[in-house]
C-alpha cells in the first residue's frame, strides 16, 4: 500500500518491474495504467527492461487500448513501434504488434517502407521477419523511383546481409518479376546456397514446385544443374522422390544423367530400384542419354540386365533343386523380382517336396531379410510358429522373431520335445542367454513350470532353472521383471537347491515390488527360511528397501515383536537410521508407535552394546 501511494512518472516503470518479479498484481495493474497513459515518456527506458517483462507490458497495452491500430503504427521520433522491437531483437514483441494490426508495409514521410529502413541498418533477422509476415518487396519510392535493389546497392552491406540470398527469398515467394530482375544482373550468383544448403533452383524444383521459375534459373548463364541438395545431386533427388516434372526439366536442361553419387549410384539405377517403379522416369533418363551398359554398384550386372531381370526370372522353370522362380528370388535376396512374381500369382506359402514352407527354409538358413520379406507379404503363421520361433532364437534371428511375436506367435506354448518345455525353458536349457532375455522382455510367462519332465526338474520355474544352470544374469532379469520368489519357497527341497546353488548376490536382488527373498519370508512368517537366507547372504538384514527402511525398521513399524527379536538375534543393527529424510533409528520409530515392550528390548540391546564398547575401550582393545 505504501508503494501504491507513491507511484509517479519517475518511478512507475521501476515499480512495474518490481511488481512483475514479485507477483504483486494490484501494484502491477496500477503501474501498467500509468505506463499506458505516459507511453511516449518511457521509450528510452524500454531498452533496459528485461524481455519477458517488456513483452507482458506491451501485450497488456495492445490488448486493452481502443486506439490500437493507430498506436501500433504511430511514428515517434522517426521510429515505429514495430521497427523499434525488431531493432532490439524483441521478436516476440514484434509478433504481438503484428497480431494487433501493426502494418509491415507502412510507408514513412520519405516514401520508404520498413523493409527499406531496416535494409539500410543491415538487420537481416528483421528483414526475414518482415518477409515472413507479408512485407511487399516490389515497393518503389514515389519521389525517386528507388526500390530495394537501389537501396541495397547504395548501402554498405554486412557479410550477413550479403549471405542473405534475396534471390532465394524471391523464389520462395514465387515472385516472378523480382526473380527475373535478379537473374538479369550478372553479378548475382544463381548457385548460392543458404545455411541449410538450399539453392534457388532446388527451392523452385522441390519446395515451391514452380517449374516456370526453375526453368528461368536453369536457362541463366552459369546455372549449375549438378549442384547438391539434401546431400545428393538434383537429378538423383528428383528421381528418388519420383518427381516426373523435375526430372523432365533437368533432362531437358542437360543435367548429367550419368553422374554417380559417393556410393556409386546413377539416377537410372535409383529409378529401377525404386519402391514405386515408374517406367516414365526410366524412359526420360534413357532418352536423355543415361547409359544402360554401366554396371550397377557392387555387382557385375549391367543396368540393362538389371532392368529386365524381373521379366527373365518370371519366365524361368523350376531348377534342379525343386526351387520355383519365386523361392529362388526370395532366397537369393532378389526381393523386387519376388514382389513382381507375387503380383502375377506366386504363392508366399509354397512348400518344397518335403512339406517345408519357404518361411521355414529362410528361417533355418538364417536369412533374416528373406524371412521378414515373407512375413511382410502375408506368410502363414501356422501351429508351427512356436517351432519357427525356437529356430529363430537358436540362430539369434531376433528381428524375425519379433515379427512372429507381433503377428500372434504364442510364446508360452510348449515346444515339440518330450519335456513339454516352453520356449523360455528351452532357451535356458540350451544356454541361449540373449534368446531368454528376448522372451522375457516380450512378455512370456516368467513363472511357467516345466510339465511332465524327469523328476529332478519337474515343476521348475524359469527362475529355478536359471539357478540350477548358474544363469545368474537371466535370473536377475526374471526377478526384476517380477518373477515370483515365493513360488520357489513353498517347497523346502527347492529352497535347498536354490540356497546351495545360487550366487549370494542374487538373494539381494529386489523384485518389481521392492521385495527381497527375506522380505517375502517375513511376510509369510517363515522363520526357518529366513534363517537359511540370512546364513547364505548376511547382508540381507542390513539391506534397505525403496522407502529407505531395513527389515528391522519395517518390523518395528508393524510392532512385530517376534521378528524384532529374530532380527536382533541375527545381528541386525539397531542403531542404523533410515535412508530417507526422517533418519530415524528403530528406537525412534518405536517411541513414535508407543510400544513399551519393543522399546525395552531395543533400549536394553543398545545399553548392552554401549557397555560392550566401553569395556573394550577400557581394556585397550581396538574397535
Amino acid at each position: 500500500l505504501i508503494l501504491y501511494g507513491r507511484i509517479d512518472g519517475d518511478n512507475c516503470l521501476l515499480l512495474y518491474e518490481f511488481a512483475a518479479r514479485n507477483d504483486l498484481e494490484r501494484l502491477r495493474e496500477e503501474t501498467g495504467r500509468v505506463v499506458k497513459v505516459r507511453w511516449k515518456q518511457f521509450e528510452d527506458d524500454f531498452a533496459n527492461l528485461p524481455a519477458p517483462i517488456l513483452y507482458r507490458l506491451v501485450n497488456r497495452f495492445v490488448d486493452v487500448n481502443f486506439e490500437l491500430p493507430q498506436l501500433c503504427n504511430e511514428e515517434v521520433e522517426n521510429t515505429y513501434p514495430l521497427e523499434l522491437a525488431l531493432t532490439l531483437n524483441q521478436e516476440e514483441i514484434a509478433s504481438a504488434l503484428v497480431d494487433h494490426h501493426a502494418n509491415v508495409n507502412i510507408v514513412d514521410a520519405n516514401g520508404e517502407t520498413l523493409l527499406m529502413r531496416l535494409l539500410r541498418k543491415n538487420r537481416v533477422d528483421a528483414l526475414n521477419f518482415l518477409l515472413q509476415n507479408g512485407a511487399e518487396i516490389n515497393h518503389r519510392v514515389q519521389k525517386t523511383g528507388k526500390n530495394l535493389l537501389h537501396i541495397a546497392a547504395s548501402t554498405k552491406c554486412s557479410k550477413e546481409l550479403l549471405d542473405w540470398t534475396p534471390l532465394l527469398y524471391a523464389v520462395e515467394l514465387e515472385n516472378v518479376d523480382v526473380v527475373q530482375l535478379f537473374l538479369k544482373n550478372s553479378l548475382i550468383d544463381v548457385n548460392i546456397t543458404d545455411q541449410k544448403g538450399r539453392s534457388p533452383i532446388s527451392c523452385a524444383l522441390f519446395e515451391v514446385k514452380n517449374m516456370a521459375i526453375a526453368e528461368m534459373i536453369a536457362a541463366t548463364a552459369g546455372a549449375d544443374l549438378d549442384i547438391k541438395y539434401a546431400g545428393t545431386y538434383l537429378i538423383h533427388y528428383a528421381v528418388k522422390i519420383g518427381s516426373l516434372d523435375a526430372v523432365r526439366l533437368l533432362c531437358e536442361k542437360r543435367a548429367d544423367v550419368n553422374k554417380k553419387t559417393s556410393e556409386g549410384l546413377v539416377p537410372l539405377q535409383l529409378a529401377i530400384d525404386s519402391e514405386h517403379f515408374d517406367a516414365r522416369l526410366v524412359r526420360l533418363l534413357v532418352d536423355a542419354g543415361a547409359s544402360v551398359s554401366q554396371k550397377i554398384s557392387n555387382s557385375n550386372i549391367t543396368l540393362l540386365q538389371h532392368l529386365f531381370l524381373d521379366e527373365i526370372l518370371a519366365t524361368m522353370h523350376a531348377t534342379s533343386g525343386s526351387c520355383t522362380p519365386f523361392s529362388e528370388a526370395v532366397l537369393l535376396g532378389k526381393f523386387q523380382c519376388a514382389e513382381l512374381l507375387l503380383r502375377v500369382g506366386a504363392d508366399v506359402n509354397e512348400c518344397d517336396p518335403n512339406g517345408k514352407s519357404l518361411l521355414m527354409r529362410a528361417v533355418s538358413a538364417g536369412l533374416d531379410d528373406a524371412a521378414v520379406f515373407l512375413l511382410d507379404h502375408g506368410a502363414n503363421l501356422s501351429e508351427k510358429s512356436v517351432l519357427k520361433c525356437h529356430i529363430l532364437l537358436f540362430y539369434c534371428s531376433f528381428e524375425v522373431a519379433r515379427i512372429l511375436v507381433e503377428n500372434g506367435c504364442d510364446l508360452d506354448a510348449c515346444s515339440d520335445d518330450p519335456g513339454c518345455r516352453t520356449l523360455l525353458h528351452k532357451a535356458i536349457r540350451l544356454g541361449l542367454r540373449d534368446a531368454a532375455i528376448f522372451l522375457i522382455e516380450k512378455g512370456c510367462d516368467i513363472d511357467a513350470p516345466v510339465q511332465d519332465c524327469d523328476n529332478q526338474s519337474s515343476g521348475d520355474t524359469p527362475l529355478l532353472a536359471c539357478i540350477r544352470s548358474g544363469f545368474y544374469d537371466v535370473a536377475r532379469c526374471l526377478v526384476e521383471r517380477g518373477a515370483r520368489l515365493d513360488k520357489q519357497m513353498q517347497n523346502s527341497a527347492i529352497l535347498n537347491v536354490i540356497l546351495s546353488n545360487c550366487n549370494p548376490s542374487l538373494l539381494l536382488v529386489v523384485d518389481r515390488n521392492g521385495n527381497t527373498p527375506l522380505h517375502l519370508a517375513w511376510m509369510a512368517k517363515n522363520y526357518p527360511i529366513a534363517d537359511a537366507l540370512i546364513k547364505k547372504a548376511p547382508d540381507l538384514v542390513t539391506q534397505f528397501d525403496r522407502d529407505g527402511d531395513t527389515l528391522l525398521h519395517k518390523a518395528v513399524k508393524t510392532a512385530d515383536l517376534e521378528w524384532i527379536l529374530f532380527l536382533i538375534s541375527a545381528n541386525s543393527d539397531v542403531n542404523s537410521p533410515t535412508r530417507n529424510p526422517s533418519h530415524l533409528t528403530a528406537l525412534h520409530i518405536s517411541a513414535q508407535s508407543g510400544s513399551e515392550i519393543i522399546m525395552r528390548n531395543l533400549v536394553g540391546l543398545k545399553i548392552f552394546f554401549m557397555a560392550f564398547l566401553m569395556t573394550r575401550k577400557v581394556m585397550g582393545v581396538s574397535i
